[in-house]
């Protein structure tokens, strides 16, 4: 039997090039909304919320006020439009 020996590989300097990070492609998948979505999803649900529920939480006030057409709509369902 016969026994050889292996130098171990020394460790690279704490600088050196395998050290240092590496360049991440953006994959196309974490661009845009999702990928914002995905690094900040508290934020990300209430953008969606507010900019989703103001709106619709709108409609019944204006039309109570007269500015949109369906401003009987509460009236003929026994619901106060401060109620919906």
């Amino acid at each position: 039997m016969r026994i050889t020996s292996v130098d171990p590989v020394p460790p690279a300097p704490p600088n050196s090039a395998a050290q240092r990070p590496t360049t991440v492609v953006a994959d196309p998948a974490n661009r845009g909304f999702r990928g914002w979505a995905g690094r900040h999803p508290l934020t990300a649900f209430l953008v969606v919320l507010f900019s989703i529920a103001y709106p619709i939480m709108a409609l019944p006030i204006l039309a109570s006020h007269g500015v949109i057409p369906g401003g009987s709509l509460p009236a003929k369902l026994n619901i106060a439009p401060d109620e919906l």
